[in-house]
């Protein structure tokens, strides 16, 4: 979701060629998850997940450090590499829910389990672009304690610009573009840090679950 909005509201892209960005996520996921599905029946579901949560990781990571000169192959590779990920992660996620629910629960719980996921991404959605909001704020002000008029960095650019034609109103509006695009980016960044910690947090809670794991033809069918 922040990956998208920054791509549109500030990398130019409109909304097919950030959904082109975005879309290479499907490709492994789709051609990897019958073979994780068949690899479930002889392999403890929770090494996959452990396996998707670092990959989830490092993929997030790999953003953290994007700049605003980041061109459409760097913003896609990523997104390529996820797709091993997901195909990694929700199959054996149903395996190790569903472990020790009795056949006769199993739509309930399923059903339990859709809702929550759900019901989580939208929250998890709002509080995503809530924080992506609030450390824009943060750093956009930080960011303009150095542009003055008396800072030479800004001296130097304004009269630049002043050389090309530009009005003193056009100065300011480009310096105020600049500084929206390099605190978004920044603000960015934070997100996909958090997000690349909170996998890596996530890891041990997988541990925790227990066997018997669901059969993976549940799975499958989930």
């Amino acid at each position: 979701v922040i990956q998208s909005l920054w791509l549109q509201t500030q990398m130019g892209y409109t909304a097919q060629w950030a959904g082109y960005a975005l879309a290479p996520v499907g490709i492994f996921a789709i051609l990897l998850a019958p073979l994780v599905g068949r690899k479930l029946q002889r392999t403890d579901p929770r090494r996959f997940a452990t396996a998707a949560f670092i990959v989830f990781a490092l993929c997030f990571f790999w953003r953290a450090n994007f700049t605003t000169g980041a061109d459409f192959v760097t913003i896609a590779v990523p997104q390529f590499l996820q797709g091993v990920a997901v195909a990694m992660f929700f199959a054996p996620l149903v395996s190790i829910n569903m472990g020790r629910i009795a056949p006769e629960r199993m739509a309930s719980a399923s059903g339990t389990q859709n809702f929550l996921r759900t019901m989580c991404g939208s929250f998890g959605t709002s509080l995503s672009i809530a924080l992506w909001t609030r450390r824009e704020s943060l750093h956009r002000g930080q960011l303009s304690e150095h542009i003055s008029l008396y800072a030479p960095q800004t001296v130097e650019f304004s009269e630049r610009l002043g050389a090309a034609g530009m009005a003193p109103d056009q100065v300011h509006a480009v310096l105020d573009r600049f500084l929206s695009g390099q605190a978004n980016m920044l603000a960015t960044n934070d997100v996909f840090w958090l997000s690349g910690w909170l996998m890596i947090a996530l890891i041990p809670v997988v541990w925790f679950a227990k066997p018997p794991f669901g059969r993976p033809m549940v799975a499958a069918g989930e």
